[in-house]
């Protein structure tokens, strides 16, 4: 396959691709992009039957075969995008006129689903928001006297969706005594590694939120203009992805509005100062009543230990709108070398890995952490006496109960991609710990912004 190098990282990319999927450079050269081809109905199942180790010749042989069959008309694929959201092709065009001001960075998100007659790129006030809340309620009561179960929730459905931004445009009132302290603005450490935010110089990322459909890959690859391997793997998550970091703020608002459009899906262009604004989360120490909560603001998830020696605080927090759950991942390592006389640098094995289960739950100026080790889960939700890795997964299968409207992503498992480095007073130290939080904080703090919680 032809592939053209970046000018500016030197990865290779299609020929016709107009920016670097990797680092969003211009690119020069374009050429006509290749007409899409059709793909084996079975194709999940190929994948599948190849990554169990049946081997790789029937999907090679399928592969060879949809490169026989004719490419699928361009006016299809604008068909069905028109039919997906209900929209003539023409009326797409305005949008990509539209100039978007650099500081449209806290843009309401768009729900899922909302059809394109509701999507805005002004703010809207809470009188608009609120008739817009009276009209979705009439259009569910009216579908319950007409028996018609699927309108009714979707317009509940909606209309709960709407909630969210319509209570962050609110202002806040003066905290009672349970309140939660506002968010503090302690040093975070978020995840910077090769072709992040700091080493790449791309201060400005766009977050969408998934499909969960791998019927939906065609659909990403065309919105984005990227491949259908990154295509696919974005439709088939089941949580929140940065799609592409960039220095201009505006081009990645004018892929945002696209992509809302046309998968009815939230997306949202972040900036690090904006998750670095969030600070740290407060750590669960257990109930203290139905909605509150006894907290500490000791980052017990990095060095947990018993919470009888610590003096926690109990908060209200009536409100909570997201639930991140998920699980980080700390691989230890071993000496195996190296290091002798100080003139080799000490060489390290991974001896095991270790997993800690994390529940982050966001409201407006509330920011919780439950960690399996630091929180006791008796009286919450799911509780199973003598165990915390069951109680915890009870606990993230019932969050329901105490908060009935909170939205939960699919969890997600954060695994460390550097390789140990031992400071010089460390070179003689045999064992050593990389762990993975610094991702998380990264993606706890991107759910939260998608989901416009201030």
């Amino acid at each position: 396959m032809k592939t053209v190098p970046c000018p500016a990282c030197q990865r290779p990319n299609a020929p016709h691709r107009p920016r670097c999927m990797y680092c969003g450079t211009e690119m020069p050269a374009i050429e006509v992009p290749p007409e899409p081809r059709a793909l084996p109905e079975n194709l999940d199942a190929l994948i599948r039957a190849a990554m169990s180790g049946q081997g790789t010749a029937d999907l090679k042989t399928a592969l060879l075969q949809a490169s026989d069959v004719a490419p699928v008309p361009s006016s299809a694929a604008n068909e069905e995008v028109a039919e997906l959201i209900d929209l003539d092709t023409s009326s797409l065009q305005p949008l990509e006129l539209v100039p978007e001001p650099l500081d449209a960075l806290d843009a309401p998100v768009v729900p899922r689903m909302m059809p394109f007659s509701a999507i805005s790129t002004e703010e809207s006030t809470v009188d608009d928001g609120l008739d817009q809340l009276e009209r979705r309620l009439a259009e569910a009561r009216q579908a319950w006297k007409a028996q018609d179960l699927h309108a009714c929730r979707s317009s509940l459905g909606l209309l709960q969706k709407q909630l969210p931004s319509l209570l962050s445009q609110l202002p806040k009132p003066a905290a009672p005594a349970l309140s939660a302290p506002p968010i503090s603005n302690e040093p975070v450490r978020i995840f910077e590694a090769q072709g992040s935010w700091s080493s790449a110089g791309h201060p400005f990322a766009l977050v969408v939120d998934c499909p969960a459909d791998a019927g939906k890959a065609p659909l990403v690859a065309r919105v984005l203009e990227t491949d259908g391997v990154t295509a696919r793997m974005l439709a088939v998550s089941r949580h929140p992805k940065v799609v592409l970091r960039s220095s201009d703020a505006e081009s990645l608002q004018k892929q945002r509005i696209r992509y809302a459009v046309s998968l009815g899906l939230g997306a949202v262009v972040v900036s690090r100062e904006s998750l670095l604004d969030i600070g740290l989360p407060d750590v669960v120490l257990g109930p203290a009543g139905l909605q509150n909560f006894r907290v500490c603001d000791a980052p017990l998830w990095l060095q947990p230990m018993s919470d009888a020696i610590i003096d926690g605080r109990v908060v209200r927090a009536p409100l909570l709108l997201l639930a991140v759950p998920g699980e980080v991942v700390t691989c230890h390592y071993q000496r195996s070398g190296g290091g002798a006389r100080g003139r080799n640098p000490p060489a390290y094995q991974l001896s095991h890995e270790s997993r800690i289960g994390v529940l982050d739950l966001h409201g407006p100026g509330v920011f919780l952490r439950i960690v399996e080790g630091a929180t006791d889960f008796q009286g919450l939700p799911g509780h199973i006496p003598g165990s915390q890795r069951r109680s915890f997964r009870g606990l993230n299968e019932n969050i329901g109960q105490w908060f009935p409207d909170i939205q939960k992503y699919g969890s997600r498992v954060c695994r460390p991609t550097e390789e140990p480095q031992s400071s010089p007073d460390q070179s003689s130290r045999p064992r050593l710990e990389v762990n993975a939080w610094p991702m998380w904080e990264e993606y706890t703090r991107l759910c939260r912004l998608l989901l416009g919680i201030s």
